[in-house]
């Protein structure tokens, strides 16, 4: 899921999140409670069938309607470029819960971000610096044993507040 994702306009909902792939009504009930979309098609007359030309979709919107064509496929493994950088909070609850879910399904979810919110409830972090890892491990072990990462998490705390 990259931090922009693109949505064809020209389609609707529902061809912009199966992208042609074949989903049971169930499995597509189940993406949407996941990612919060079913109340987001309330908004819509025509539900999956409205065409993205004719809505606005907010980024958030735009990130969910991305990560429900990801959980599509079914993925083993989800890559995650910057999805929380241009969201507001409640749209990154739903990520985060969205997240949680597909954890203890045990689907591997690497995950790039600047907003260490987002990392908290990783595995595991690794901190990149000019591409080189400097530190890596839980958010815990990392604010005990990095002082780069305690840095970046005070500055934001403050900057969240």
């Amino acid at each position: 899921v990259e931090q922009t994702p693109t949505l064809f306009e020209r389609c609707t909902l529902l061809e912009n999140i199966t992208l042609g792939r074949s989903i049971s009504e169930a499995g597509l009930e189940n993406i949407f409670e996941r990612t919060n979309l079913n109340v987001l098609l309330r908004r819509f007359e025509n539900g999956l069938d409205t065409l993205v030309a004719d809505i606005q979709l907010s980024g958030g919107e735009r990130q969910l309607v991305a990560l429900a064509r990801a959980l599509v496929s079914k993925p083993q493994l989800l890559i995650l470029d910057e999805i929380t950088s241009n969201i507001d909070s409640k749209t990154e609850e739903i990520i985060q819960n969205t997240l949680i879910s597909l954890k203890s399904e045990g689907i591997i979810v690497l995950m790039v971000a600047h907003r260490l919110s987002t990392v908290l409830l990783s595995d595991s972090v690794a901190l990149i610096s000019n591409g080189v890892i400097v530190a890596s491990g839980t958010h815990s072990e990392l604010l005990k044993t990095s002082s780069e990462y305690k840095k970046l998490y005070s500055l934001q705390l403050i900057k969240d507040e």
